[in-house]
């Protein structure tokens, strides 16, 4: 997890979306357990210190990354940067 990624930019929309009274959704964060980097630990301490454990979790990376995103009905991408594309990549 990086903060570029935007995962506290994700947990404050959740919290908005629980105040307008949505909360029949689950938002889970792939790639690392919380508390493992210093910025994971601060998202999970985000999620606690607004109320919406119920609603997101954070998970270990997929062993099928293509199964997981298939899976979701909604998948967001919240980067405050754009992504780094290697030489060669379309």
């Amino acid at each position: 997890m990086l903060r570029r990624k935007g995962h506290h930019i994700v947990v404050e929309a959740v919290r908005r979306l629980k105040e307008m009274g949505l909360n029949d959704f689950l938002c889970i964060f792939l790639g690392e357990p919380e508390g493992r980097t210093r910025y994971s630990g601060e998202v999970w301490d985000l999620v606690q210190a607004t109320q919406t454990t119920d609603v997101i979790r954070m998970m270990g990376p997929p062993d099928d990354m293509p199964a997981a995103y298939a899976a979701q009905s909604v998948v967001v991408s919240a980067s405050t940067q754009p992504e780094v594309i290697a030489a060669g990549d379309p």
